[in-house]
């Protein structure tokens, strides 16, 4: 009977994370709640998040405050939403954000004690991750079933249209072009004239559970690493390896396919860094059998670094380091941007007090990150985890502040910067 609880517990903890994750970027809060404003349905999950943590773990909580990243975090969104009201620039919507990120972190922090009492590090870690897995192989099969759908038996992916149902479309729908459908509820499409690779891309993209292709790798490629850690079957490596390289084609964000590039870059230069003529052979083989493969992949890089989503990262990359006053407006207010549906305002910036409390928190995050891919030799490919979120979250920047999945990556970070071989549960 007890056996059974536990079980029924862990799989309540899977889907709480799960459920916490899916509110970045994903359509899966709007399907579960029928609620078609994120503000709603992070304030809804916050509401779920309190009582889970009540009934779950009693009257023995941790808050997780002697994080400094995570009281960074706190801090930041704090100062936003007080600068916001002072200069005109809030959005009631986005408070319920940072409510529910702050007890998600609650959430993942107990959970992993209590796991770290009964079971090993890399189990505790694996119950933590197994909610995210479950979210990414569910993006993944979704992207992956409607293309076979597509191409195999021709199926017609503009049915189903959307887009006026989810404010989470709602920016790129003033692009006239672009629409939303989705097909057989399998997965999102994305039909767009954008910039993509040939036969991977017809009429649009197939998205899965995102609005975008970037957010799809963005949440779902850190999925490949840690999988690749915890699975131990060649067979299942090289097929996880194989069905996650056609997610990438299909997406074909820039950002993605550079960040991945980076990222195995770092773990190889990490793994054989004692070898040098390995290294460099490993390197070079990697870059030529990247043109072979497909060499439209390659002038497909080189075309979109001069569209306009290069010119949008290029922006919002920029905002966090160029101060004018000494509060600022609010970095969730985008109206900086110079876009199709938008004239950038230049008198919105993200001010002084912001900018010191941004580059604390990233050279935290950058000191952290490199003492974990440093030190642990044999869960590198767990440490390049946050180092692919760092290289992505350059395109989305500040906005990276409301996500959950960032509140993921700093629990991960935290607690691989505080290994020890000897790991008890009171690293706080």
């Amino acid at each position: 009977m007890g056996l059974k609880i536990k079980k029924v517990n862990y799989f309540f903890d899977s889907f709480m994370i799960l459920l916490n994750i899916s509110n970045s970027y994903s359509i899966i809060p709007y399907l579960f709640f029928f609620q078609y404003i994120r503000g709603v349905n992070s304030a809804i999950i916050f509401l779920l998040n309190v009582a889970y943590i009540i009934f779950r773990f009693r009257k023995k909580v941790s808050l997780g405050f002697k994080n400094p990243m995570f009281l960074l975090f706190i801090l930041i969104n704090v100062f936003n939403y007080l600068f916001s009201l002072l200069t005109n620039t809030f959005g009631i919507g986005t408070v319920p954000f940072l409510f529910v990120n702050i007890t998600f972190y609650i959430i993942l922090i107990n959970l992993f004690y209590e796991y770290l009492n009964k079971y090993s590090f890399d189990k505790s870690l694996w119950l933590i991750f197994r909610g995210y897995i479950w979210f990414s192989l569910i993006g993944l099969f979704s992207v992956l079933s409607l293309f076979f759908l597509v191409k195999i038996f021709n199926v017609n992916p503009m049915v189903n249209d959307i887009g006026s149902r989810m404010d989470l479309f709602a920016p790129n729908l003033k692009n006239p072009s672009t629409n939303y459908y989705f097909p057989y509820n399998i997965s999102v499409f994305l039909q767009s004239k954008d910039i993509r690779i040939p036969f991977f891309q017809n009429e649009g993209i197939i998205t899965g559970i995102f609005h975008e292709p970037h957010t799809a790798t963005f949440l779902l490629t850190p999925a490949l690493f840690v999988l690749l850690y915890f699975l131990k079957s060649r067979l299942k490596k090289i097929t996880l390896i194989f069905l996650f390289t056609l997610f990438i084609l299909i997406q074909a964000s820039t950002t993605n396919i550079i960040g991945v590039l980076i990222v195995v870059s770092v773990f190889y230069f990490n793994k054989y860094k004692r070898n040098i003529i390995l290294l460099s052979l490993l390197i070079l083989g990697g870059i030529v059998s990247f043109l072979m493969i497909n060499p439209e992949i390659y002038s497909f890089i080189v075309l979109r670094f001069s569209s306009g989503s290069a010119s949008y990262s290029l922006t919002t990359l920029k905002f966090p380091f160029i101060p004018k006053t000494l509060i600022g407006s609010s970095f969730y207010d985008l109206s900086y941007i110079d876009t199709y549906w938008n004239v950038a305002d230049k008198t919105k910036n993200v001010g002084y007090v912001m900018f010191f409390l941004n580059l604390g928190f990233l050279i935290l995050f950058a000191v952290n990150l490199v003492k974990s891919i440093v030190r642990l030799k044999k869960r590198r490919l767990l440490a390049i985890v946050p180092l692919y979120f760092l290289l992505h979250s350059t395109k989305i920047a500040m906005y990276s502040y409301s996500l959950s999945y960032l509140i993921l990556i700093i629990f991960v970070i935290y607690i691989l910067s505080n290994y020890k071989e000897n790991y008890v549960a009171k690293i706080d």
